[in-house]
């Protein structure tokens, strides 16, 4: 009979071969992107139960760092693929090329950049319940304006011609206009930077000509969410590996994270679009900035000093409000 505690903390021939598979597909970092379950399994010949069941082992066993799920939403990154994290770290790789020259540490996320993104959503749902106000008013009074059209103006007497309907009426106009008010005040403020990049980043939008950029962030179920923090890490992580990129906006990057978090269908809106990528851009340069010193600090490297691209690797915790930050010393 096979020993199948033994089998269940050991790699199986599939096992390896997921796994090879898996490194084929990862970057340098090894981060796989835009590679989903379903292409994974058609290319391993294998069910897409039987690639999930796999990647489960391998994440228990810890050869897989951590995993984001994919999204599938019309207003924030239209369709896209998960994201997994190989772990380089392992010990089955230390005396592989580079296996063994990564450190990583824990840090808390619970405020700084991913705190403000988290705030993002839930004042987008702040907006979006302004809005809903606003057109709740407007619906009143339309049907109270159709209530009054509809009736005989010989029936009204002039004594109730000016009284209570048209007052009601009135009430209503001014509650539409403070409700509008409440709204564009709120969709303004959503569309201020959060760190000063706002000039560089979108001109067009401002707080007293709102685009409804909250748009993007409303209603975001928690998958969204954090396929949202994934996205800030990933390129907080590449703004840290470029010179001078928390001196001055790389447009390289902005128009990456436009592609990355704008779905197609709103890409043809080229004010919206590249006032959501400057959002992102916004709360990825701010993480960097958060990290660029505790990073200096933790391995002891001169300030300032430039990091080569792919030596850092920022990943959000599943459940946890930490992210895993991962240098290689090499």
């Amino acid at each position: 009979m096979p020993d199948r505690e033994a089998m269940a903390t050991s790699l199986t021939w599939d096992n390896r071969y997921l796994l090879f598979l898996l490194w084929s597909l990862a970057d340098h970092s090894g981060v796989i992107s835009d590679v989903g379950v379903s292409r994974i399994a058609k290319m391993a010949c294998m069910t897409k139960d039987q690639v999930e069941g796999q990647l489960s082992k391998l994440h228990r066993l810890e050869y897989i760092r951590h995993q984001v799920g994919g999204v599938s939403s019309s207003h924030l990154f239209g369709r896209k693929a998960g994201v997994v994290f190989l772990n380089a770290k392992h010990p089955s790789f230390a005396n592989l090329e580079g296996g063994g020259n990564w450190v990583s540490f824990l840090l808390p996320a619970g405020d700084g950049a991913l705190a403000d993104l988290e705030q993002a959503f839930y004042r987008a749902n702040k907006i979006g319940d302004a809005y809903a106000r606003f057109n709740q008013a407007k619906e009143r009074l339309n049907a109270g304006e159709e209530s009054g059209s509809q009736q005989d103006p010989s029936a009204i007497s002039p004594d109730d011609a000016d009284t209570g309907d048209d007052l009601y009426l009135e009430r209503l106009r001014n509650r539409i206009q403070v409700r509008e008010q409440e709204f564009t005040a709120l969709a303004g403020e959503f569309e201020k930077a959060v760190c000063g990049l706002r000039s560089n980043v979108s001109e067009e939008a401002s707080g007293a000509n709102p685009i409804g950029l909250y748009e993007a962030f409303l209603k975001s179920n928690r998958g969204v969410r954090r396929f949202a923090e994934m996205i800030v890490c990933r390129y907080a992580s590449e703004l840290l590996c470029l010179n001078n990129a928390l001196d001055a906006m790389d447009a390289a990057i902005l128009a990456a994270i436009k592609q990355d978090v704008c779905p197609r269908s709103r890409l043809e809106n080229e004010q919206w679009a590249r006032a959501l990528a400057g959002k992102f851009y916004e709360f990825s340069w701010c993480l960097a900035g958060e990290l660029r010193g505790v990073i200096e600090h933790k391995l002891g490297l001169s300030r300032g000093e430039t990091f080569e691209p792919g030596r850092v690797l920022i990943i959000p915790c599943a459940g946890f409000q930490t992210i895993e930050v991962l240098v290689n010393k090499s």
